[in-house]
């Protein structure tokens, strides 16, 4: 019944350049919103103990924020490449509308959130998804600062950040299998 949700949000991306430098955070919020399908299915499966808070799940808002986060910071630099044409057909982003110290430091902390939103949720409590997590976060950060150098700074920045979303994922499978289990018996 909500599936026209994300659809909408997708939809509204491309207009939200032509209004507001937030259009990358827009972005994010579109790949965040699984945490919506959490809680409707947690509400489905759990009932009335999800909506009254006696089902209680810190792991998915943290995620959702932290991937909003990831992605708003990808896309800001993303954009970095068409700040002189988007000034000129007065579409808006955060490169075209702060300067370059800025947006480098922006993105940075950015970075520096989205990890700090991993490492709470922690969803395997497994060093392995932290240290993950902490290299991923430390590889965006460094491609970031060192954009001068590259001599493709997109296709790195793209490889990375396409690198972190695998390397998250693989992360989980081995933590669960790599940490013992704690009985509650």
């Amino acid at each position: 019944m909500m599936a026209w949700l994300p659809v909408l949000t997708f939809v509204v991306y491309p207009y939200m350049k032509r209004f507001t430098w937030l259009c990358h955070f827009w972005l994010g919020l579109c790949l965040g919103l699984p945490c919506g399908a959490w809680v409707a299915m947690a509400a489905d499966v759990h009932g009335w103990a999800a909506i009254t808070d006696a089902l209680w799940a810190p792991t998915v808002l943290p995620i959702s924020l932290g991937v909003a986060l990831w992605i708003a910071a990808f896309d800001i630099n993303y954009a970095r490449m068409d700040v002189e044409s988007d000034r000129e057909q007065g579409i808006h982003s955060f490169p075209s509308r702060f300067d370059e110290r800025a947006t480098t430091r922006t993105t940075v902390q950015l970075s520096l959130v989205w990890f700090a939103c991993f490492a709470v949720s922690d969803p395997v409590e497994s060093i392995w998804f932290l240290a993950a997590a902490g290299v991923m976060a430390l590889a965006n950060i460094a491609v970031v600062l060192r954009m001068d150098r590259l001599n493709d700074f997109q296709t790195t920045l793209f490889r990375v950040s396409m690198l972190t979303g695998w390397v998250l994922l693989g992360a989980l499978p081995y933590g669960y299998a790599t940490e013992p289990t704690v009985s509650l018996d």
